[in-house]
Formats: C-alpha cells, structure tokens, sequence
C-alpha cells in the first residue's frame, strides 16, 4: 500500500489528534478534582449548655451530688461520613484511626481527617467514642499522651475510653469535704472469686444527622461538644453514693454511662 504524504492530509491528522487531547484533558482534571475535599474537627465541651469550667465550679448533677470536675480526657475513633443511600466515606485512613482528645490540651482540641475526601452531600456523621474490640490493642500508643491512658492488662488492656477526674460530695452535706473520683471508662469485666472471668467491651457508635455538602476543594469544619452533664442522666441517673468515686472493676457502673452515652454527643457544621 502507498504512504499517503500528502501535507494537507497529514496536516489535518495532527488536528484532530490535538482537538481530541483537548477533549480528553479537562475530564481527566475534573476527575482529579473530586478528590479533594477535607473535614477538619473541633472539640468542645459543655455543661448544661455552657462552656465548661475546671476547678472549683460546682456543679450539681439530678441525682443531688455536687462534683467539681478537674480533667477530661477522651478517645474517638473510626469517623465516617453517610449519604442518604448508606454509602460510607471514612474520614480516617489505616495508620490514624483515633484521635485523643484533652480539654486542657489545646492541639487535641482539632483535627484534620484525610484531604482526599470524595465530593457529594452527606446525611450523617458517625464515630465510635472508644475503640471497637478488633481496635483496642494494647501498647498501640508508645507515647505520650495517649499512652497515659492504657487500660491495665487484668482488667481488659487496651486503653480508657474516657477519664473525667475531680470531686464530689454528697447533696446537703455543706460540711463534708469532697470526695475524689475518676470516671474511668473502657473494657468492662465480670468476676468470680477474685477473677475476671469474662470482659466487655463499653465502645458506643455515636451518629447524628446533618445535611454537609463536600466539593471540590473545599474544607469543612464540624464541631464535636460533650454535654458533660448527660452522662449523669437519661436513662440512668447516676449518684456516687451508689457507685463510689473508681468504676474500673464494676461493669454495672460501665455499662449505666455506655447506655447514657447516647445523648452526650452533638455535631454541628462550623
């Protein structure tokens, strides 16, 4: 077969390959572009509404005691996004799973989530307040903080849930000094004779809807508030005379906050 050499011809080849390299280009961009929302988090905390204060406020919680509260300390884990058909974009990659967070430490108090986060509009947020089973691995955290909060081998291992540290007093007993607790939470057990025969996981999955719009190149940012005062109420109402002031051995304890848990969190887009 004879070459075509025809300048106008081979001319008019070379267009047509530019005109489709043009077409195919900006689809290619637009491609990349969708990737590349990200959702970064705040941290808040609250009492009855109001921004939380440490030290000596006091508080009285329904079931009459007054508790002073001196540190907050927290774990969540496994954040996704949902859209109205239950698809699923996680907000954390492998190796950064869970985020600590301390109200008296102020970098813990944001965080930035993966920036690949694929554009649309999300119905629901979701995150497990603690660790799942499968997450809750012993000496996963080598350092500090977060290695400060290990859950001791003979009680479960893994890590704290949560520690809300301070004092209470007994209601109408103006004269009785207060009292120290630690609301410890994390594995759970159950016990014969001494032993810990069986362990219980205490993680609760917290979702709450809201309408969050992901494009392309854009960076959200959603708050997450603890209403501290929840956890004493709603269903369980929570009185330290019944439960003392260390609940790290007693499940029944454990189990009153995992069912109170249910309220204690709210999401907002800032």
């Amino acid at each position: 077969m004879q070459e075509n050499t025809n300048p106008h011809s081979r001319r008019g080849l070379i267009f047509i390959k530019c005109l489709l390299l043009l077409c195919i280009l900006p689809l290619v961009g637009c491609k990349k572009q969708e990737m590349k929302g990200s959702i970064d988090f705040q941290f808040t905390f609250t009492y009855d509404g109001k921004p939380i204060k440490l030290g000596d406020t006091l508080y009285q919680i329904p079931s009459g005691n007054f508790i002073q509260i001196d540190e907050i300390q927290y774990f969540i884990s496994n954040v996704s996004l949902i859209d109205a058909s239950g698809n699923r974009q996680s907000l954390v990659e492998t190796r950064n799973t869970a985020h600590y967070v301390d109200i008296k430490d102020t970098p813990t108090l944001t965080w930035t989530t993966r920036e690949n986060l694929n554009a649309g509009v999300y119905e629901y947020v979701e995150f497990v307040y603690g660790f799942t089973e499968s997450e809750n691995r012993s000496n996963r955290f080598v350092n500090p903080p977060e290695s400060f909060m290990f859950w001791p081998e003979a009680l479960g291992g893994g890590y704290h849930y949560m520690k809300i540290n301070g004092k209470w007093k007994r209601a109408n007993a103006d004269s009785v000094e207060f009292q120290n607790f630690g609301l410890h939470t994390g594995v759970g057990q159950s016990w014969e004779n001494g032993v810990a025969v069986s362990f219980h996981p205490n993680y609760v999955v917290i979702r709450d809807s809201l309408q969050l719009f992901v494009t392309a190149s854009s960076s959200r940012t959603l708050q997450i508030n603890m209403e501290v005062s929840n956890w004493f109420s709603n269903p369980n109402l929570w009185n330290f005379e019944l439960y003392g002031g260390g609940i790290m051995q007693n499940q029944k304890a454990q189990q009153a906050l995992k069912e109170n848990a249910w309220n204690v969190f709210s999401i907002k887009i800032l």
